[in-house]
């Protein structure tokens, strides 16, 4: 007699024994598979976060190679992105400004400088060094090597062993004090090492070396390399040299945007319009591990400059002339010193603003040989300080004015005079005269806002 499962035994033509056996192999391999999944998935987010710190380094040193190749001062980036501290998003994307496609998801920004990856490691950006590396791995204070922190501007630091920094730039001076050697680093990346002997190395960002045989001692141009361009539109050129014990650098680039000019050769008769950018930089510092200093100033055009001007000249030697001058740009000037063992250095970072225009109009007459100038403009002016405990003073100063001035090339007598219309409702007019033969020179001060006068009288 043969016997028959029942159909109840049966699910989807799998008998139940067949199913037990299936569903036990199942939960066997998952018990044994899973952790091998998460240690997969582990992996894939530590590979994805290595990958996007490797291209965020790349991107930092191509940051840092184009502003050699743009002529700029050769910088790492202050800052990764813009982002907000919290969570990457499409709206809040980090590092933008060194990825072409920032990261918008996994990552969290959790300060200035400072990200946490997928995998929750954290990462320190240092722009001095150029560097992003995980927390572990970061110092803890790069500059705490130099001692003690005693001066601050919130740019420039100052430290009790006599090293002065200017932040997120190779600004630097390093002493020595145990033999009285010196590490300078200049604005634009030059860096000077002197010996206990009074012998240096110079390296230049290119790693070009120049050896200096005495550094306390004498004038000695290392450097000077000027060049203008095939249109003879661009003006550049960079200028080191050392001198009693110092080190200096400059370099600058003047940009024609448009050029016109027209003379004619038999009455010396010219016209001329163009605008031009100029940006420059300066920086220096001393080579003494007892008396250190180091300046850094640069100046930038936030839009380009304007002259124009004509001149016309007469038979009889008389002429007449139209000049009008426009421009504006920014300053950054920074200084410290120190002295070895000072608890009381000197510092201060200064971001000044300056912005000009003026039209003259002057006119020379042959026969009677009196030259006559009037002139009519606005400067403006404003600033921002910071000491060395970074307590910030600002001000302004903006006026307009107008003047002529009277010369008597026969008598050498000569008079003029000056008004002064300022923004903060202050009105002032001076006036001056010189008389050659009495040899007496008059000045005249008035306050047009009071009524009050002062008068000056000497006789030379």
């Amino acid at each position: 007699m043969r016997l028959r499962h029942s159909n109840i035994f049966r699910q989807g033509g799998y008998t139940f024994i067949e199913l037990a056996l299936i569903t036990s192999l199942v939960g066997i391999l998952s018990t044994t598979a899973l952790p091998r999944f998460i240690d997969i998935s582990s992996r894939s987010q530590e590979i994805t976060e290595d990958d996007t710190v490797a291209k965020v380094q790349s991107g930092i040193h191509l940051y840092y190679m184009q502003s050699l190749v743009d002529g700029r001062q050769p910088l790492y980036p202050s800052t990764l992105d813009v982002a907000t501290s919290g969570e990457a998003t499409v709206q809040n994307p980090i590092f933008s400004e060194i990825l072409s496609h920032p990261v918008m998801r996994d990552w969290a920004k959790e300060s200035s400088n400072r990200y946490r990856g997928p995998t929750g490691q954290i990462f320190v950006y240092d722009p001095s060094l150029g560097s992003i590396v995980s927390e572990g791995d970061a110092a803890v204070d790069s500059r705490a090597r130099y001692g003690n922190l005693i001066g601050d501007t919130g740019y420039l630091s100052i430290y009790d062993s006599g090293a002065i920094l200017l932040k997120d730039t190779p600004l630097s001076y390093i002493p020595n004090l145990d033999d009285g050697t010196v590490q300078l680093t200049l604005y634009n990346g030059i860096k000077v090492e002197t010996s206990d002997d009074n012998t240096a190395v110079l390296t230049f960002p290119d790693e070009t070396q120049i050896e200096i045989p005495d550094v306390t001692h004498g004038y000695t141009p290392l450097k000077s390399d000027y060049s203008v361009s095939e249109d003879g539109l661009l003006y550049s050129g960079e200028y080191v040299g050392v001198y009693q014990g110092h080190v200096y650098q400059s370099d600058h680039s003047i940009e024609y945007q448009t050029k016109e000019y027209e003379a004619n050769p038999e009455t010396g008769s010219y016209n001329y319009d163009y605008s031009y950018t100029m940006n420059s930089n300066y920086s220096g510092g001393s080579l003494d591990a007892d008396n250190g200093y180091v300046y850094s100033a640069n100046y930038q055009q936030d839009k380009p400059s304007q002259s124009s001007g004509m001149l016309t000249r007469f038979k009889d030697g008389s002429y007449a002339g139209v000049y009008h001058d426009e421009q504006s740009y920014n300053m950054e000037y920074h200084y410290g010193s120190t002295e070895q063992d000072s608890e009381n250095p000197i510092g201060f970072s200064r971001f000044n603003k300056y912005g000009s225009w003026y039209d003259t109009t002057s006119s020379f007459n042959g026969a009677s040989k009196i030259l006559e100038t009037e002139s009519r403009g606005r400067y403006e002016f404003s600033y921002e300080e910071y000491d060395l405990q970074a307590k910030q003073s600002k001000g302004e100063i903006k006026y307009n004015y107008e003047s002529k001035h009277k010369y008597n090339q026969k008598t050498g007598s000569y008079s003029g005079n000056y008004r002064y219309v300022y923004d903060n409702g202050s009105d002032y007019s001076y006036r001056y005269s010189y008389d050659s033969r009495t040899r007496v020179y008059k000045y005249y001060y008035t306050d047009n806002k009071t009524g009050t006068s002062r008068e000056y009288t000497y006789q030379y």
